[in-house]
């Protein structure tokens, strides 16, 4: 009765075992960095429409700007520098909008894969149990 694996069972188990754990981890690994990409992916384009519109709010700003200085000194209708000075304000709330947005979710968005980090860690605690109980 030869009921003992060999040695040449335990090694190839072992390294199915291995192979198997090592995949697991790498899938685990992969699945969360493509979830991080997504994360910036959507976080910097909010980031660049925010940069276009406080430019553009920018630009608009000085063009009231210099409307206002032109009405001072001309006598005529303020409508139009009303007019832009509202436009301005609109784009600079949009712009701060998108750029609070895109700066929130690029925030929150970091790279260290924590749950892997997490699974690692807890593999690493049953390892030394299992080394101490044999």
């Amino acid at each position: 009765m030869h009921n003992e694996k060999s040695i040449r069972e335990v090694v190839n188990e072992t390294k199915a075992d291995l192979k198997q754990f090592l995949d697991t981890r790498f899938r685990l690994l992969k699945s969360e960095v493509e979830e991080k990409i997504r994360s910036f992916k959507y976080s910097i384009p909010l980031l660049i429409g925010g940069a276009f519109f406080i430019l553009t709010g920018w630009m608009t700003l000085t063009f009231s700007l210099i409307a206002l200085v032109h009405a001072w000194f001309v006598p005529s209708a303020y409508a139009w520098a009303v007019g832009a000075f509202i436009i301005t304000t609109l784009y600079l709330l949009v712009g701060g909008l998108l750029g609070w947005m895109g700066y929130r979710e690029f925030k929150s968005a970091t790279l260290v894969p924590k749950r892997t980090l997490t699974v690692l860690q807890e593999d690493k605690l049953w390892i030394d149990q299992e080394r101490r109980a044999a």
